[in-house]
Parts: C-alpha cells; sequence; structure tokens
C-alpha cells in the first residue's frame, strides 16, 4: 500500500472514530438532560404536602419545559379517569366540556394501555378516536397522551397539548 492510501485510510479511521464519539456524547447528554427534567419534576411534586397542588405544579412545569400549551394529569378510579390536574388553571369544574373532552382521550389510554398521539405517529394501527375528536374539538394541533404505569397497571395518564408551532 502506498503511502497516499495509508494516509486517507488514516484520516477516515479518525473520522469515524470522532462520528461515533459524538454520537455517544449527544446521547449521554440526551439522558442527562432527561435525568435532570425528571428529578426537576420530582422536586416540584414535593414542594407541598397535598396531591392537587402538586400535581397543578407538576403539570405547570412540564408545560414550560415541553413547550406546550396545555398538560392535564388524570388519576384511575375505578376503571374511569378523573382529571386532577391542568396546568394553569387552579380550579375547573368537572363537567366542563373541555375537562370532559380530556377525560374521554385520557380513558382512551386507560382502555389500550399505550400512549396516543394526534397527528398519528407513522405504523400507529391503533386509531387515537377519541384523540382526533379532542383535537378537532379543542382545535389542537397536537395532542399526546401517555399512560403512568407502576408495573403493568396503569394509575393516570398525562395529556399535553400544543395548539401550533413544532
Amino acid at each position: 500500500m502506498d503511502k497516499h492510501a495509508l494516509r486517507l485510510l488514516h484520516w477516515a479511521s479518525a473520522w469515524w472514530t470522532l462520528h461515533f464519539s459524538q454520537q455517544e456524547l449527544a446521547t449521554r447528554d440526551a439522558r442527562l438532560a432527561a435525568l435532570a427534567t425528571t428529578f426537576a419534576l420530582a422536586a416540584t411534586a414535593l414542594q407541598d404536602p397535598r396531591f392537587g397542588p402538586s400535581a397543578l405544579a407538576v403539570a405547570n412545569e412540564l408545560c414550560a419545559r415541553l413547550a406546550c400549551d396545555r398538560v392535564s394529569l388524570g388519576i384511575e378510579r375505578h376503571g374511569e379517569i378523573e382529571v386532577k390536574a391542568m396546568s394553569h388553571t387552579a380550579t375547573f369544574e368537572a363537567k366542563a366540556d373541555l375537562v370532559r373532552a380530556i377525560r374521554q382521550a385520557m380513558e382512551e389510554v386507560l382502555d389500550l394501555g399505550v400512549a396516543m398521539t394526534v397527528p398519528q405517529a407513522a405504523g400507529d394501527d391503533l386509531g387515537a378516536m377519541a384523540h382526533a375528536e379532542v383535537a378537532r374539538e379543542l382545535s389542537v394541533t397536537a395532542i399526546c397522551s401517555v399512560p403512568l404505569k407502576d408495573d403493568h397497571q396503569t394509575l393516570g395518564v398525562l395529556t399535553l397539548e400544543r395548539t401550533g408551532g413544532p
């Protein structure tokens, strides 16, 4: 092998080493950011010993950190969801149309046991009918609900909404 070919091989190996190192750093940074968010949410939840204020504080914190327009938290009670907190809303009427719509989306997640989104992710065959209806009814661009699980039991649902933007 001539010197030019060896030099090219050397530079190529150095480039690949740098490339994979940068990928590892990006993955590590993403994990650290997620861990920092988790700790910040835990600290937020622990600021008040009462569930209601803690749930509202967590919803507000998530809303700000994830650039959402609204974050709602529902808890499972006897196979149904009770909406317990909505970001930036100290009190709300449980029978209001807004709460009813969000509860229906949350109950869809409770029934299926998986996260649901609108717009749907590619390859998602579950349908998210309640979520599509909520998105239309509330004029939101995107809605995502995730089950809050302990082992395999869904204890609650977190619903995040955006009305525009990325």
